[in-house]
């Protein structure tokens, strides 16, 4: 029997035009969220993070996830009480 290396490799295809930019590819949801997204370093109490944690384990989310969800909670409502 022979082995798989021993097969001879199918030949590309040739295009007769190329594909428009991103034809045929699928953006993850990682991808379209990665977009715009920087790193930063936040220090925190212990204990808070350890409640954050509980939390977000309760609500079954990552707790950097939950954390961004509050962030944007409380960024709205500081917005919509300057706004007033």
């Amino acid at each position: 029997m022979p082995s798989i290396l021993s097969r001879p490799l199918r030949p590309r295809l040739a295009r007769s035009k190329p594909f428009p930019k991103g034809h045929g590819e699928l953006e993850t949801d990682q991808q379209r969220i990665r977009k715009g997204v920087i790193t930063i370093s936040l220090r925190l109490p212990e204990s808070m993070l350890a409640e954050l944690k509980l939390l977000a384990n309760k609500k079954d989310v990552p707790y950097q996830s939950l954390l961004k969800v509050y962030l944007a909670q409380r960024i709205c409502e500081e917005i919509a009480g300057a706004a007033k």
